[in-house]
């Protein structure tokens, strides 16, 4: 084969797996789970600062409520935190949500009791989600070439 034709090859394989390896990455929950825990349960942004915390009424309304006023979890009625996904932007995965407005007054602060600005890091991805995706990619990879050679190719203790 010349050498042309077998280039040709590997860039057509390459982009098949790439979009092979992302959509088994998007149907994995893990990452999307773990991304929802770290701001509604711990009160984290991507870069893992805290959040915010709540106003003195906004704390006496939770506490009415009996919902969690130690920490802003950007959780309130869950409609928001439904609406997160996530998706590719050519080689980056991040964080996006269905409700474009509410997440730009998010970030930015305003809207109803005019919140404070969290900032464009509610929206990012933390190093345990890189993990994920890594550890996601290399198991694809592991399959596939397990399927290739017939073997298997689980590493050894």
């Amino acid at each position: 084969m010349e050498l042309n034709a077998y280039i040709g090859q590997l860039k057509r394989l390459t982009k098949t797996l790439d979009g092979s390896v992302r959509r088994d990455i998007l149907s994995s929950p893990i990452i999307l789970r773990n991304t929802k825990t770290r701001l509604h349960g711990r009160g984290l942004d991507g870069d893992l600062n805290k959040i915010g915390d709540y106003s003195d009424t906004t704390v006496g309304i939770k506490k009415s409520k009996g919902q969690q006023h130690g920490f802003v979890t950007l959780f309130d009625s869950g409609l928001w935190s439904s609406n997160l996904f996530l998706e590719w932007d050519k080689s980056e995965l991040f964080l996006s949500n269905k409700m474009g407005n509410l997440t730009q007054k998010l970030i930015e602060g305003g809207g109803q009791g005019q919140n404070p600005p969290y900032g464009d890091s509610i929206m990012e991805l933390d190093e345990q989600a890189q993990f994920w995706v890594d550890l996601i990619s290399e198991e694809w990879v592991r399959k596939r070439l397990e399927k290739l050679n017939g073997k298997n190719l689980e590493p050894k203790t």
